[in-house]
């Protein structure tokens, strides 16, 4: 489970005394060796070292779920790794401070290599804490970026079936119509 660190919420309450904005813009990943996924977050918890740094790379996304929760999302595309993580962490570079950590149970990221492809890895990060869309001016609906396909996906396939059933007539839409059986003795 993600937590705000003890030098992220500091940070949250410096800028909301002063009434200036929170910019979180980039997502740290690291393989920490040894870590327990399973157990609590330590809010002390600062940037891992160099070593364990795997990725530090830009916000692709930004949206606010409700007044009080904003999702961050990054998107790795497959030229990027070859490397492991199992820490997430929400990071803003003006003030140098992790604000968000998370644990996860560790995850490959494979890039391109070629005939191989790599992996498209997209990471949401969602941190909740009062006044968040107004400390951090997000006020984009995550629901405009964060779409589920699978209707679409579905409709897809379904003209695809259509289309088939069309070129190559009814026998297409019999159960076992290319099944393959062998009668020839062994």
């Amino acid at each position: 489970m993600a937590v705000i660190t003890t030098a992220g919420e500091n940070l949250i309450t410096s800028l909301q005394s002063q009434g200036k904005a929170l910019v979180i813009d980039q997502i740290i990943l690291a393989n920490i060796s040894g870590l327990d996924v399973y157990a609590s977050v330590d809010r002390s918890q600062g940037k891992p070292s160099e070593g364990q740094i795997v990725s530090q790379a830009g916000i692709t996304q930004a949206g606010v779920v409700e007044n009080t929760t904003i999702v961050y999302s990054q998107v790795l595309g497959s030229e990027v790794g070859t490397w492991s993580f199992n820490w997430l962490g929400l990071y803003c570079s003006e003030h140098d401070t992790v604000v968000a950590i998370a644990y996860e149970p560790i995850q490959e990221k494979r890039a391109t290599d070629g005939n191989v492809i790599g992996n498209v890895i997209t990471k949401n990060f969602a941190i909740e804490f009062n006044g968040a869309s107004d400390l951090t001016g997000i006020n984009i609906s995550a629901e405009s970026w964060q779409v589920d396909f699978s209707a679409r996906l579905l409709d897809m396939d379904e003209i695809q079936r259509d289309i088939m059933s069309q070129v190559y007539g009814d026998i297409t839409s019999l159960n076992s119509c290319l099944l393959y059986t062998s009668d020839a003795a062994d």
